[in-house]
């Protein structure tokens, strides 16, 4: 079993956050994106409506995060090796 050092969990960890922050970017920018677009009128959801899909989709986003995080982990030690 390969030790772990704290140089690898520092390093993963500073990875993972970025990693985090962008699709948490990601994320408000969609819901912005959908505000606007609905403020202007390119597509028409009453204000319910609006947040339910709002909340879905941000609710696909993490859940996003959450399932690929363990790829970009499975990357950095391949890397590693």
């Amino acid at each position: 079993m390969p030790k772990i050092t704290p140089n690898k969990v520092t390093t993963e960890r500073k990875v993972m956050a970025s990693v985090g922050l962008m699709f948490d970017f990601t994320r408000t920018q969609v819901e912005s994106m959908l505000h606007e677009a609905n403020s202007k009128g390119l597509v028409e959801l009453d204000q319910k409506n609006l947040e339910a899909v709002v909340n879905l989709v941000s609710a696909s986003i993490r859940e996003s995060f959450v399932r690929s995080s363990g790829e970009v982990i499975t990357v950095l030690k391949a890397l590693d090796k």
